[in-house]
């Protein structure tokens, strides 16, 4: 009887150092995976108020110069003239080519490089025309935004993994018991 007290006690300490080591395991993915939502969250949210700040001062300074006929006469003018609007806009326009992937976020960018294009007289500097090409930064944003919140919802892979696995083992674990409690 000693010699299987000892096993059943070592086995005892065997399996709550097991059990021990995967709840910190899961712990430690279940909180980096965590931080990194919350960074993506973050990545969102700078992400739509760059892209508000940039069509936004865009379609100000575009529809104002368009309006006083200066857009189209004379450029240089117009944009020493809005100087700090003309670097608010260039500046939320690099922020966000920084943040957005070139390949995943083609179409975005693709309608940036258009609208961005404005400030060079470049395009068609009408009203309506500009409009058009704002709403396109804005409908392409929305898309970009709308994946990433998703990703954000359904969290990241390593969680998503986690998660599933573990509710595999759980579901793996009480059928087995069952079967045991019921004897076969």
């Amino acid at each position: 009887m000693t010699v299987l007290g000892s096993i059943a006690g070592a086995l005892a300490t065997t399996l709550a150092a097991i059990i021990a080591g995967t709840i910190a395991f899961l712990s430690a993915i279940l909180s980096k995976e965590q931080k990194t939502s919350e960074f993506r969250q973050s990545w969102i949210d700078s992400l739509r108020n760059d892209l508000a700040d940039f069509v936004g001062e865009t379609a100000v300074l575009v529809a104002y110069g368009i309006d006083k006929g200066q857009l189209g006469a004379d450029l240089t003018a117009f944009l020493d003239a809005h100087y700090d609007g003309v670097c608010k806009a260039a500046a939320a326009y690099h922020r966000i080519l920084l943040r957005l992937n070139p390949v995943e976020h083609k179409e975005l960018l693709g309608s940036l490089r258009i609208a961005y294009l404005l400030y060079a007289g470049e395009g068609e500097l009408t009203t309506v025309a500009v409009e058009q090409v704002l709403e396109k930064v804005v409908a392409n944003g929305q898309v970009v935004l709308k994946t990433e919140w998703k990703r954000v919802k359904r969290g990241e892979a390593a969680y998503f993994l986690t998660k599933y696995g573990a509710l595999l083992v759980a579901l793996f674990a009480l059928a087995k018991l069952v079967l045991l409690w019921s004897g076969r």
